[in-house]
């Protein structure tokens, strides 16, 4: 049987600084999912990529969404940039958006 490996081309996981950034210990973030140190280690080493369900209990163990595992949280995302403004300066931002890529 052959085994599977992953692609290199995923994209990064920024477990780590959010764990930092809700000032937890690999330990109480463990304590938060019902798992332990070592499996959270091994996520955030790369050694192991968590499933879709164990990013789900993750994102949900940090208080952010899924999505956010995937970019830094020193960064703002555009979502909770477009949330933060009235509702007609949203639609100007969307449009733009729309504009820069190509979808009118």
């Amino acid at each position: 049987m052959k085994s599977q490996t992953m692609p290199n081309n995923l994209p990064r996981m920024y477990l780590r600084e959010w764990r930092e950034e809700c000032d937890l210990t690999q330990e109480e973030l463990g304590a938060r999912m019902n798992t332990n140190k070592a499996q959270i280690s091994n996520w955030e080493s790369g050694g192991r990529r968590p499933s879709l369900k164990s990013q789900g209990a993750l994102a949900a163990a940090l208080g952010i969404e899924a999505g956010d595992l995937f970019r830094n949280p020193k960064t703002q995302s555009a979502d909770a940039l477009l949330r933060s403004v009235p509702p007609e300066l949203r639609d100007k931002a969307i449009n733009v958006i729309k504009a820069l890529i190509g979808k009118s």
